[in-house]
């Protein structure tokens, strides 16, 4: 490099940098939404909840499936965690989150598609999980394996934690209410918080969805329809838009 050439290298960086931390400095959480990662739940070796003919990792891909094209007339970007009948481990899922890449200027959101089951068949309705709120999440640092690590460099892991647990929970909002809307036949059992896997080590604002409970004959009955199927799919979706207005 030229000693002319030097100076001018150097400012680049300055710049570079300083454009980095400037982006950093930002909620890294805001923003138009760019990806959904869409995680269908159990699978391969691992069925879920099995009862009343229905097995839930199946029931769990058709709706991901149905959702991923939803998402797609929208323009959304997905990514599948599994897109047929695998086995795939916890951390692989979050894996896979945390290596996928959009740019800057826009997010990206976790969804993990369950449906529910309990001893007795009385139990029944919609819910939507996120972690717990004051959960400190350890993948939030700039020194992280997730390939958005850049982004929080500004930020502490505990400031990262607490605004991607306030994004959850309003995407949680959004996702559940707009089940109610479509299926107002169904009991809403609220937003919850639990202590999941894939909501604690994912790097993007996460929620879990139970679709109903596949032990309540009734609900089960519903979900072996593909209007169910085609309509939770759509619901989701519309929940995921409205969160990211």
């Amino acid at each position: 490099m030229s000693p002319k050439a030097a100076p001018a290298a150097i400012l680049i960086l300055i710049f570079s940098l300083f454009g980095l931390c400037a982006s950093g400095s930002s909620n890294p959480f805001e923003g138009p939404l760019g990806l959904v990662v869409i995680d269908p739940g159990h699978g391969g070796s691992d069925p879920g909840a099995v009862a009343n003919g229905i097995e839930e990792k199946s029931l769990n891909l058709q709706i991901a499936l149905a959702l991923r094209d939803e998402l797609s007339k929208a323009g959304i970007n997905t990514i599948l965690t599994r897109d047929d009948d695998f086995y795939l481990g916890l951390q692989d899922r979050c894996d896979i989150a945390n290596s996928a890449d959009w740019p800057l200027g826009v997010t990206a959101v976790f969804v993990s598609i369950h449906a529910n089951s309990y001893a007795t068949s009385e139990a029944s309705g919609l819910e939507v999980y996120t972690c717990h709120e004051d959960r400190f999440v350890p993948v939030l640092t700039s020194l992280s394996p997730s390939a958005q690590g850049f982004r929080f460099a500004a930020l502490s892991p505990q400031e990262a934690s607490n605004l991607r647990w306030d994004a959850s929970a309003s995407l949680a909002g959004s996702v559940l209410e707009a089940m109610q809307r479509a299926f107002p036949s169904m009991k809403s059992r609220g937003v919850k918080q639990d202590n999941l896997y894939v909501l604690n080590c994912t790097s993007m604002p996460s929620i879990l969805v139970e679709v109903g409970f596949v032990s309540n004959p009734e609900e089960a009955q519903s979900m072996k329809k593909a209007s169910f199927v085609s309509s939770m799919a759509k619901a989701i979706c519309a929940g995921i838009l409205s969160a990211a207005d």
